[in-house]
């Protein structure tokens, strides 16, 4: 498979070709409606399902069916900051104090976000990691961008090169996901705050994908968004579709140092862009995070588990931390 820029990955001495752009070879996984699946492994949700309040609030959101949304979704973004500074902003990270509603866009899922952050910048020259979830490159194509690829360093890590291609190429977007999708795997922290750091120096903006954060041990203190300063051009995006399994629900939001970036994304949105029933449940669903927590270092152990029969079975893994394994069998 083939990348539209010719994008080559190498694995354990063999060359590989991703092709990310054919919507035939890309197709999103979880399409089982009117098909017989019996298990589903094409998608990478929280297995244990939506926490039982979110279930439980379904039934009595029938009247919100009846009502427009929230123009503002005020109630969903003040819940949002109060999850990020409880979560993912110490006491010690520079926009702790400064972050509040105004600082969070919410969208239908994080892939609308992606869109809409694309369009804000249309034909800009983006930097992606490869391989990697395909609705990056799709969304910054239809928006007339000059799609280019960070290096790659062993087992389709980010090679250490990065930092300084981004000091001489000035990209006005880096976008990476933590932990990376497909793969699995985080950035190496020295190299994620040099890359932070040239992104600072040129002026782009930084963009990190956290929607699989959460399964990951220690996940608050490992988040960009403990690096995030005002003066400089942050996004962090986050979804409820994987942690909290509500994929059918559409809900996400994108967390922006500045709000004049916020603006920008909220400017390129629909009116009512999330529905009434999505910005209640996603509300109850914060209120959960201390079982989503529990649940995440359940799935952990039951991925090292696993991971071991692979290996045992004679696979190749790559190593990863994310609630699902790259791996490939001869």
């Amino acid at each position: 498979m083939e990348l539209q820029s010719g994008f080559t990955m190498e694995h354990n001495g063999k060359a590989y070709k991703l092709h990310i752009g054919d919507p035939a070879v890309s197709a999103h996984g979880g399409q089982i409606r009117g098909r017989e699946i019996r298990s589903d492994f094409s998608v990478n949700t929280n297995p244990y399902g939506m926490p039982p309040k979110v279930k439980c609030a379904l039934s009595s959101l029938e009247e919100s069916c009846e009502t427009y949304p929230s123009l503002s979704y005020r109630e969903l973004r003040s819940a949002v900051a109060a999850y990020e500074k409880r979560t993912y902003l110490s006491s010690a990270a520079p926009m702790r104090e400064a972050l509040s509603e105004d600082h969070i866009v919410v969208g239908s899922g994080a892939s609308e976000l992606i869109m809409a952050l694309a369009h804000a910048n249309r034909e800009k020259k983006v930097l992606l990691q490869a391989p990697a979830f395909s609705g990056y490159e799709r969304a910054f194509l239809t928006a007339s961008c000059d799609v280019r690829y960070m290096e790659q360093g062993t087992d389709f890590s980010i090679a250490s090169t990065v930092p300084s291609k981004i000091r001489e190429s000035k990209p006005d977007i880096v976008m990476l996901a933590q932990p990376s999708n497909p793969v699995g795997a985080m950035c190496d922290p020295a190299l994620l705050k040099e890359i932070v750091s040239a992104c600072i120096e040129t002026g782009s903006l930084f963009v990190s994908d956290e929607c699989f954060l959460v399964f990951l041990e220690r996940a608050g203190e490992r988040s960009v968004a403990s690096q995030m300063l005002a003066d400089a051009n942050f996004v962090v995006l986050r979804a409820f579709t994987k942690a909290f399994a509500m994929p059918g629900v559409r809900l996400g939001y994108a967390l922006c140092s500045k709000r004049d970036t916020a603006n920008a994304l909220r400017a390129q949105l629909p009116e009512w862009n999330v529905s009434g029933i999505a910005e209640s449940l996603g509300v109850i669903a914060l209120s959960e995070a201390d079982l989503i927590k529990e649940q995440a270092a359940s799935i952990r152990e039951e991925r090292k588990e696993l991971e071991a029969e692979l290996v045992k079975r004679g696979c190749n893994t790559v190593k990863g931390e994310a609630n699902y394994i790259f791996f490939s069998s001869d």
